[in-house]
């Protein structure tokens, strides 16, 4: 039944320039500072005003101290899984790589491949194995590194780039030696570190660089040689203090702290090592100009955005710029970068009007880093960063506006006139009382699923920006999590199943939605997982993988039985042929932790099953890499589930899978 008609609205322009002001006046363009005293006076501003509006929440701390790490060593290594690789092996002809939202936009992850060798951090290193011939897996070194290493990117020829976070408590201890950077020991005031590697010789990289910025990672992207990464700083705890008598004025105690600061103390802190020749060169102080720091015009939250643009090929560039947001959501093309953040109804730096906006800011990616060039505000609240997608210079935008009493979504286009970006289009009203659980805007076409008892998945027509439309309807039941165009006539979908009337859930499931009739779309095959199952995919786009050349979906499958004993996980593979009667098929599922316990040599099961999770999948050409924070499986997809050959991590240490698995932004 199409239900859109009665209650999804086209907003006409008239109401679109109303809208483009939503619950406040104020302008949404930023600003820079004239100069260090300007940004001081803003800041402590701001700050006095939240000290004045926020209870005392409890004790902080005042003492200063550095933030550290490990010994690093690179040690190269011929021990493999079934023998010596031989000296001059060959590259698939074929292999998967991480899933990004946008092509030519990559996106780091934990595990990288080149078709050939295989890039995987493990608790402390970068380890880099021989991945063909596969029964001959290598490993060929591992690199310690500093702090905790989370994710990395390699440029496809011999660069790699690792992000690592280095805790409170922790002094800095680059190869170069000296520290040159010190933070407070607030629990959330950590460094991010960038190491710089070498790998042309993979059994002994190279160190060339380590750059040490005050902040936590929050997002990166790389587009060619270019890395651009997206830091966050909590301004708070630059006054946040610990007061011996807990009874004492703690807004006189913040007050007396916050007087003694001055501008550079609030701008974030970088540390730079270069090797050059024989020698380190270091540069330190702060990460980005007074006069290169954005604000809202009438408002500002007490964080720090830092945006940092780095050339692969060039150990000395280093671009960055400040914006005094937060970045709630992230999204970039290969020119432009977007940061999406909520506007409560709460706090001391907006109207109470009882609305929850989002407000958009669009940057310009170019040689020298990013360039502001507008702001925008927008009715309700995004979900991840695939509820934004520009297309032809307009971004969309799919959010669920909370306002009132009522529930209901909206998809704004939105369009660029000076430095404003304001809705010049719009559908909203859809699916009131159920919110987003899933978006994809691709070319002139756009998906929203909305969810309360049964999974509404709507088509949008986004040729005319000015005048977008929902085109069709389908209802099922469950929902759908994350979205992935299969051409121009199929999404594949990963989800849960839930009963019809909503209240049982059934397990993992997996969609093939015929969108062929854009107005008429259809359920083409779904498959139920059984058990109750979840996957890292609903919630990680990465771990979403869809080998095109044998047309092979794979997923990680995590399954509870009511147990007390750790959740099942496995590998779980099926056949995609849009044009076959059962156009979705299992192939398998690869017992990941059967195979930690007889390959791994684990005294008992409880022992294999503790770091068991899949959370990638790997192709080269016929052979399947089962990737855990435990090790890899080598496998085949003519007998999926044979014991090819694996490689066992030493170093590992879980990350709980989809419990521990980083959120979409």
């Amino acid at each position: 039944m199409m239900r859109f008609p009665l209650h999804a609205l086209a907003v006409p322009a008239v109401a679109l320039s109303l809208m483009a002001g939503c619950a406040s006046e104020e302008a949404p363009e930023l600003a820079t500072f004239e100069n260090c005293d300007e940004l001081d006076t803003w800041l402590t501003a701001s700050a006095r005003k939240e000290i004045d509006y926020v209870s005392p929440p409890g004790l902080y701390f005042d003492e200063v101290g550095g933030l550290g790490g490990a010994e690093r060593a690179t040690v190269a290594t011929n021990d493999s899984a079934g023998g010596v690789p031989p000296a001059e092996p060959q590259g698939a002809n074929s292999y998967s790589s991480t899933n990004v939202q946008v092509d030519g936009v990559d996106e780091a992850d934990f595990v990288k491949n080149d078709g050939r060798h295989i890039y995987m951090l493990d608790n402390g290193g970068l380890n880099i194995l021989e991945a063909r011939p596969v029964k001959e897996l290598g490993h060929l070194s591992r690199t310690l590194l500093e702090g905790q290493p989370g994710s990395l990117y390699f440029d496809g020829e011999d660069r790699v780039v690792v992000f690592s976070q280095i805790w409170n408590g922790q002094s800095l201890s680059p190869e170069s030696g000296g520290g040159g950077l010190t933070v407070s020991d607030q629990e959330w005031d950590p460094i991010t570190k960038l190491t710089f590697l070498d790998v042309t010789d993979r059994a002994a990289p190279v160190l060339t660089r380590e750059l040490y910025v005050q902040g936590t990672l929050r997002t990166s992207r790389r587009v060619g040689n270019t890395v651009h990464v997206v830091l966050t700083d909590y301004l708070q705890d630059r006054y946040q203090v610990w007061s011996d008598n807990e009874f004492a004025d703690w807004r006189a105690v913040q007050r007396n702290a916050l007087s003694k600061l001055g501008a550079r103390d609030w701008i974030p802190d970088f540390s730079d090592h270069r090797l050059s020749g024989d020698s380190w060169h270091v540069s330190t102080g702060n990460l980005t100009r007074c006069t290169d720091v954005y604000r809202p015009v009438n408002r500002t939250d007490l964080q720090f955005t830092s945006v940092l643009s780095l050339d692969l090929d060039d150990d000395t560039s280093l671009d960055s710029i400040g914006l005094l947001a937060r970045a709630d959501t992230v999204y970039s093309t290969a020119d432009t970068l977007y940061f999406a953040m909520a506007e409560w109804d709460n706090g001391p730096f907006r109207s109470f009007d009882g609305s929850v906006d989002s407000r958009v800011h669009k940057f310009n990616l170019g040689e020298d880093g990013p360039v502001y060039t507008a702001s925008g505000l927008i009715p309700g609240t995004l979900l991840n960063q695939f509820s934004m997608g520009e297309h032809d210079g307009f971004l969309r935008v799919a959010t669920t506006d909370w306002n009132a009493d009522t529930v209901s979504s909206g998809v704004y286009v939105m369009g660029q006139e000076g430095t404003r970006l304001d809705p010049v289009g719009a559908v909203t009203d859809i699916a009131p009382g159920e919110t987003i659980f899933s978006a994809r805007f691709e070319g002139e076409r756009g998906y929203v699923v909305t969810f309360e008892r049964i999974d509404p998945l709507f088509t949008f027509d986004l040729s005319d920006p000015r005048d977008p439309r929902i085109m069709g309807e389908l209802e099922v039941t469950g929902f759908s999590n994350y979205l992935h165009p299969l051409g121009d006539d199929h999404l594949l979908a990963v989800g849960e199943e839930v009963s019809v009337d909503g209240f049982s859930w059934e397990g993992l499931q997996i969609s093939l939605f015929d969108i062929s009739d854009f107005s008429d779309p259809l359920l083409a095959d779904r498959e139920v997982v059984p058990g109750m199952g979840w996957s890292e995919a609903q919630y990680n786009h990465h771990a979403f993988t869809f080998y095109e050349p044998y047309g092979v979906l794979s997923i990680p499958v995590q399954r509870w039985d009511g147990s007390d004993e750790w959740p099942d996980s496995a590998l779980a593979l099926f056949d995609v042929d849009v044009e076959a009667p059962d156009p979705l098929v299992p192939l398998a599922e690869i017992d990941h932790g059967a195979w930690l316990y007889e390959f791994g040599g684990f005294e008992v099961w409880e022992d294999a099953q503790w770091c068991n999770q899949v959370r990638r999948t790997i192709f080269m050409d016929d052979v399947v890499f089962v990737v855990s924070d435990f090790g890899i499986q080598a496998t085949t997809l003519s007998d999926p589930g044979s014991e090819y050959t694996g490689w066992i991590s030493p170093n590992s240490q879980c990350n709980w899978g989809f419990w521990g698995a980083p959120m979409a932004m």
